[in-house]
């Protein structure tokens, strides 16, 4: 069956099956199942505003279900507003299970190695700190894989490292990259070497420049491969989505070198998240740049704005297009389903949108990306006609940038917001933008 007509089944089931979204669907012109349009793609689009905080959450489970009948029961981080809830089944664990038990076999052979590995997500109620563990734990019970749960604790991530590191195979660090890298900062200025434990990263949420896995795949990889720092694509609201692998990260590789090549495969300049997925577990789809979500679980969701901007693309076009370069991917990945993310729809409106990637690469091109950690928080500052930029930048300790510092650094920032977004540098002329509390030390980034 054609996926997209799957995919009308299975809204139909949910239509017939939870309250939510019969009435959303009601309120939508479709009352009946006849009423049903013969296209996928024709059903009105869901997201946060209009579903998921219109309806409650017991109404967004199928009939008859109650929140006591879940297991787990996760929350989104809040990012983008109040956290959601997110409860969890056995039944969609278990495929979630299987799944992440056959990426961690391809990726990191877990099959063949003693295998350590380090979740340093937020824990507590967050989907994923918990969703990784739990997955995690499952694959200990098959192959030789222990997991330790520091979450966000520098400290005893360390600890563990050095204690635990020498006993397996392989040590894999999961969790955010800021806090990756810092982990990794820190660890090394204490003398730790991480070639010593074989050990691999996998992060998600904020995406690393490909210098960035570079440099870490120096400093931590035994062999020094890229292909041992691998990123994926997560959400609070289906868990894990997609994936990169060798062939996504040699890709990635090829655009670092070729801004022609990175517009004609993403549109866009600046490099993406590019990861490889099963449109048979996570059915998405490409609608006016954004990227939409259909998945069945306890609360279902169809054609779901994440608000990641984005596109998809086949294997047989990530090949085509890389050949008229004169670059060659094997034909192993013909058939496979790609989707690339450039970031968040919520971002800083100025008079263009400043999105987190493009405040990323000005760090990474400023002359004191040094001093930086990479971590950083931005917002609007409407106190005047003309909307200005806040930005906090957290340094490395005892690497405060003087006045004069800050002056070029401010200098840079609006010459490279030029360079990496069109729109700034259309209307950058005619704004007003202040950088506001630029620089604070790390340590106090709690206070």
């Amino acid at each position: 069956m054609d996926l997209s007509q799957n995919m009308l089944r299975i809204a139909k089931e949910i239509y017939a099956n939870c309250e939510a979204y019969h009435d959303f669907l009601s309120e939508n012109k479709i009352s009946r199942i006849e009423d049903f349009p013969s296209e996928f793609g024709s059903l009105p689009i869901t997201n946060k505003d209009c579903y998921i905080e219109k309806y409650s959450i017991e109404k967004r489970l199928l009939r008859n279900k109650k929140i006591s009948d879940y297991y787990m029961i996760c929350t989104s981080s809040g990012s983008t507003g109040s956290p959601t809830i997110w409860p969890r089944d056995y039944y969609s664990d278990k495929k979630a299970i299987s799944s992440n038990l056959n990426v961690y076999k391809k990726l990191f052979h877990i099959q063949n190695k003693r295998t350590l590995v380090i979740v340093t997500f937020g824990l507590g109620a967050w989907t994923a700190g918990m969703l990784t563990s739990r997955l995690c734990w499952e694959m200990g019970r098959k192959y030789k894989l222990s997991v330790v749960t520091p979450g966000l604790d520098k400290e005893v991530a360390y600890r563990i490292l050095k204690e635990l590191g020498k006993y397996y195979d392989q040590t894999i660090i999961t969790g955010y990259p800021p806090f990756i890298i810092d982990l990794v900062e820190f660890a090394l200025e204490k003398g730790f070497d991480f070639k010593d434990i074989n050990t691999k990263i996998h992060y998600t949420s904020a995406g690393l420049m490909e210098n960035q896995r570079e440099d870490l795949a120096t400093l931590v990889s035994k062999d020094n491969s890229k292909d041992d720092v691998l990123g994926f694509y997560a959400s609070s609201e289906a868990g894990i989505v997609g994936i990169e692998t060798p062939h996504t990260v040699q890709v990635l590789s090829y655009v670092n070198k070729n801004q022609s090549l990175c517009n004609d495969l993403f549109g866009k300049s600046v490099a993406p998240t590019f990861v490889e997925y099963n449109p048979k577990v996570r059915y998405l789809e490409a609608y006016r740049g954004k990227i939409l979500l259909t998945v069945n679980q306890p609360v279902p969701l169809i054609r779901y704005n994440t608000k990641d901007r984005g596109g998809l693309i086949k294997g047989a076009e990530v090949i085509k297009i890389l050949k008229k370069y004169g670059y060659k991917m094997p034909h192993s990945i013909l058939n496979k389903y790609f989707v690339y993310i450039l970031g968040r729809e919520d971002s800083v409106r100025l008079l263009s949108n400043i999105y987190i990637e493009d405040i990323t690469y000005c760090l990474e091109k400023s002359c004191y990306s040094e001093k930086f950690t990479g971590k950083f928080k931005y917002g609007l500052d409407r106190s005047k006609l003309k909307n200005s930029l806040k930005l906090l930048v957290y340094t490395k300790h005892d690497c405060s940038l003087s006045k004069e510092q800050q002056v070029i650094f401010k200098k840079e920032l609006n010459k490279n917001l030029s360079l990496v977004n069109p729109d700034f540098k259309m209307v950058g002329k005619g704004m007003c933008l202040k950088v506001v509390s630029l620089i604070i030390f790390y340590e106090t980034e709690n206070h």
